[in-house]
């Protein structure tokens, strides 16, 4: 029985979701002994044995009633063992809640994004109602016109209203226009996010049940073995031989069932990161012909060699910086020599840089070569 209660803690250990409370093993309901070793490979060996044993056990002064106590006791444990692992399996989540994981968020955002697409069409509408709306001019004397001059006209109550009508719905309109797309990437960004979560839960929860379920699968073997001892004993008592010996069988759980979401999920595991890449200096527009990386021109100590690195990894399009070699002494160096202070915060590709033949390197200088960039 040690190997099945060693599997049993280690089962209980790979689980999160037990029950407070719930033990795989009952210090309650214990044998005095054990009836026999783990190992028993034959039903023919494991009869032999039951033999064995109650020879020994009769020749402790055992009776017959005590015999088959112990084997009522084993068969007692085997089931209890099974009733609280099947507590566990069963506490287990079965993806089922990962399903609508974020489709709050998405719901928010469609309603926002609907909102924008109509905002768009109707201030677009809009514009063209008051582009196109009559204006209404007042009679005027003939005596106040002027052949070539139309401020009569401009200077009208109506001309200014209409005019006015159409600037507002024209600024509404392009509050309206830049705000679809800043809706329509909030949309996308809660899609992908619930997704991305439904995706996360779905992995773990069948993760957990495959630990959880191999784990238990581990003590089915010492409960069927301990189970049909028990069985033999009792057969041994009874002076029933093996060929006519029942063993019913042994107590056992059934798979826990997962959604098929989970069941079916793929993609569980992190593909390796690509590898980091050798940026060569002289590659980097504006470099040609260097061989060093250098800092910003001031070689402020506040800038470290990761930014440094990350900056010009950025420059050639990469995302990082992952080694360098640090150089000090007379260098071909390139080095930022623009945006000062502002450069961590750019796009990489926009900031100026310089070449600089001979340059002395210092320590805080941030010089490097043999650059190594990765996505």
């Amino acid at each position: 029985m040690a190997v099945r209660t060693i599997l049993l803690l280690a089962f209980i250990a790979t689980v999160a979701a037990v029950p407070s409370g719930t033990n795989t093993f009952d210090d309650e309901i214990m044998p005095e002994m054990e009836l026999f070793q783990d190992g028993v490979e034959s039903d023919q060996e494991s009869f032999d044995e039951a033999k064995a044993r109650v020879k020994e056990l009769m020749s402790e002064g055992k009776s017959d009633k005590d015999c088959r106590k112990l084997a009522d006791e084993e068969e007692a444990m085997i089931k209890k063992d099974v009733k609280n692992n099947k507590k566990i399996l069963d506490a287990l989540s079965d993806g089922s809640s990962c399903l609508t994981l974020g489709d709050k968020a998405v719901k928010t955002a469609k309603k926002d994004l609907d909102k924008a697409k109509k905002n768009k069409k109707d201030t677009a509408a809009a514009l063209t109602k008051a582009q196109s709306a009559p204006v209404k001019f007042a009679t005027v004397a003939w005596s106040s016109l002027t052949v070539g001059q139309c401020s009569t006209f401009f200077n009208q109550a109506s001309y200014k209203t209409a005019t006015n009508a159409v600037t507002s719905a024209k600024k509404a309109k392009e509050k309206a226009d830049g705000a679809l797309p800043v809706a329509q990437k909030a949309y996308d960004n809660a899609v992908a996010s619930a997704k991305k979560q439904k995706k996360e839960c779905l992995c773990k929860a069948k993760k957990a049940h495959d630990k959880a379920w191999d784990a238990y699968k581990k003590t089915e073997p010492a409960n069927k073995k301990a189970w049909t001892r028990a069985a033999h004993l009792k057969c041994v008592l009874d002076g029933t031989p093996l060929d006519k010996c029942k063993v019913t069988p042994c107590p056992s759980n059934s798979k826990p069932k997962l959604v098929k979401e989970a069941a079916n999920v793929s993609g569980c595991t992190a593909p390796p990161p690509p590898p980091a890449v050798h940026v060569h200096v002289t590659d980097i527009p504006g470099c040609k012909g260097m061989t060093v990386y250098g800092s910003q021109g001031s070689c402020d100590k506040k800038y470290n060699y990761q930014q440094t690195a990350d900056f010009w990894c950025q420059r050639k399009g990469f995302k990082k910086g992952v080694s360098w070699t640090q150089v000090k002494g007379s260098q071909k160096l390139c080095y930022i020599s623009g945006d000062y202070g502002k450069w961590t915060t750019m796009d990489a590709k926009k900031v100026k840089v310089s070449p600089y033949p001979s340059y002395g390197c210092s320590g805080h200088c941030k010089c490097f070569k043999d650059l190594k960039c990765a996505k």
